[in-house]
């Protein structure tokens, strides 16, 4: 739809931070809690309009039609911040988890598969995940910080 409408279509990967140390720190079925907890929170600062699936173990897929990066960034924060702020009950106490967000850009006037834009999105994941986690990461911020990377400068 996107394609033939041109309108933009934003992705993102969403991945619960550190998440096998919940199951095996608290047992599955607080993991099990966790992830009906975690897409709960997703889903209430989602669209209408987005797409949300679980896509894996831990991990959630967001389509959002007619979203630029910029827009896909501001939803991907307030999921990432409304997780951070949801304490799980647990045997051990409350329990808090961190997400890490990647997020990719489909542009109807830039030649692209739906493959690229999963791959990227996956890349900006995978770069949260190295720069500390509890973070998102747009296709444009990872590319700026690689370029900061190469040239010598401090990251972040």
């Amino acid at each position: 739809r996107s394609r033939r409408f041109g309108g933009k279509l934003s992705l993102i990967l969403v991945d619960i931070d550190h998440f096998k140390s919940v199951n095996d720190a608290y047992g599955h079925a607080t993991g099990d809690e966790v992830l009906r907890g975690i897409a709960k929170v997703i889903a209430g600062e989602a669209r209408n309009t987005d797409v949300v699936a679980r896509y894996g173990g831990e991990e959630f897929a967001l389509l959002l039609p007619g979203t630029d990066a910029g827009g896909a960034k501001t939803i991907a924060e307030r999921i990432r911040l409304a997780a951070a702020a949801k304490a799980f009950d647990s045997t051990l106490g409350p329990l808090r988890c961190t997400l890490s967000l990647g997020i990719a850009t489909f542009d109807p006037l830039q030649p692209s598969s739906k493959q690229s834009i999963f791959d990227a999105a996956d890349q900006c994941l995978y770069f949260c995940k190295r720069m500390g986690r509890d973070r998102s990461a747009t296709v444009e911020e990872m590319s700026l910080e690689s370029r900061k990377k190469a040239a010598g400068e401090p990251e972040g």
